[in-house]
Formats: structure tokens, sequence, C-alpha cells
């Protein structure tokens, strides 16, 4: 499970358990949830993603060092958007180590996305084809 914050998957957790629960209720069956142990200590509950810490500098020169290549960078607003929707395991990283989540345009035809076939046919070395 992932969310945008600690409190968030603490909320997410019980609303899935739930689910199972009511699931295995109505169907008269048996559910077992395994949790391992905890991540240092960092996760509020077991298996599950913690928040992403930016480091800004590095994340400012990221972008400065990007940008001399051609790349493109959606706007800050856009991206603290983007970042509301997308999940990922970079927060676990960046309790360790300075870290940040690289958030740039790619450029895919109308109707397409990434994850998706379309994309791959378009960029196919961003998929290692």
């Amino acid at each position: 499970m992932r969310a945008r914050t600690d409190e968030g998957l603490v909320s997410l957790k019980d609303k899935v358990t739930k689910c199972f629960e009511g699931a295995a209720l109505g169907t008269r069956c048996k559910y077992t949830i395994t949790d391992t142990k905890h991540y240092k200590g960092y996760l509020p509950a077991n298996n599950l993603y913690v928040d992403l810490k930016v480091n800004a500098p590095l994340a400012v020169r990221y972008e400065a060092l990007a940008s001399r290549f051609g790349i493109q960078f959606p706007s800050r607003v856009e991206q603290q958007g983007l970042a509301a929707s997308a999940s990922t395991d970079q927060g676990n990283v960046s309790y360790e180590i300075p870290a940040m989540q690289a958030v740039y345009k790619i450029y895919v035809p109308s109707g397409e996305a990434n994850h998706t076939q379309g994309f791959a046919d378009v960029y196919p070395r961003f998929t290692g084809c």
C-alpha cells in the first residue's frame, strides 16, 4: 500500500483491512494479513511506503543540469500535483540519504500515457526495448 503521507498510510491500511474483513464475512471465507517488521522504525504500519523527504538543493541542481540537455520540467505547481497523485518507494530511500523524485515532461501521442503500449512504441529507449 502507498499513500502520500504516513498518516494517510495508517488510514488506508485500516480501510483496506476493513474491505478484506467485509469480503471474508460476505463470502464466509477466512483471511489472514501477515505483517512484516517495521523498517527501521520509520513505518507507522507494516509493509508500507513512507512519505518522500525531498532534498531541495539536490532537486534544484538536477533540474539545472538536465535542462542543459533540453529536458523540460513541469512548473513547481504541476510537480506538486503530480507528486500527490503518484506513489513511490523513493520515500523510504529519502529517510536514509538525500533524495528526490525526478518529474519531467515526456510528450506522448494524444490518448496515450506512460505504462502503455503506445508509449513503448514511441519511446523504446525509455522502456529498454
